[in-house]
């Protein structure tokens, strides 16, 4: 997949994005046999070196305030739970769950090969399923999981390894949805 032409462009590569544009116009031809209309409308795009977070804030909250909190929301939820649980990690082991402090690396190597394995097998399906549904299924299913994980830890129910295997399942379904958002 080609470069956005816009990125070139608005970063002063005039040249490059034109030869992209060429290059998608030129495979198109060849898919359709048929010739392309010339454009009849023009926009202004502005050149620059770079674009200040305020102002692609300004944008996305003024064009597009729905998504934006959305994303935001589901940003700063994924953060804070991932952070939570990461930066607790040992100590949930070792305080809850008694776990010896010479084990507990054990158990964090456990969940962080889930972390690596959740993008690593469900990458694919993001582009065969599609981005939307597998995003919302990779935000979704670990609230679900969350949800289960919640009742474990309020009722006291099983011990470290269930608490890890929740653990695993949730965090590899959402280091998948963080990788691909």
């Amino acid at each position: 997949m080609p470069e956005s032409p816009r990125w070139p462009f608005i970063h002063g590569r005039a040249d490059e994005a034109e030869r992209i544009v060429g290059g998608i116009e030129d495979d198109i031809r060849e898919e359709t046999g048929e010739e392309l209309e010339e454009p009849q409308d023009t926009m202004k795009v502005r050149q620059r070196e770079s674009i200040p977070f305020p102002e692609i804030a300004k944008v996305a909250f003024t064009m597009y305030p729905k998504r934006a909190i959305l994303g935001l929301a589901l940003f700063v939820g994924q953060a804070f739970i991932y952070n939570g649980i990461t930066f607790d990690l040992g100590t949930l082991f070792g305080t809850l769950y008694g776990v010896a402090s010479g084990t507990v690396p054990l158990f964090i190597i456990i969940w962080a090969l889930g972390n690596f394995a959740g993008p690593m097998a469900l990458g694919r399906l993001f582009d065969t399923v599609g981005r939307e549904p597998m995003i919302s299924g990779t935000y979704l299913g670990p609230a679900l999981v969350a949800v289960v994980l919640a009742g474990v830890l309020a009722y006291g129910i099983g011990g470290a390894w269930l608490f890890l295997g929740i653990l695993v399942v949730c965090f590899f379904l959402s280091s998948s949805g963080a990788s691909a958002a």
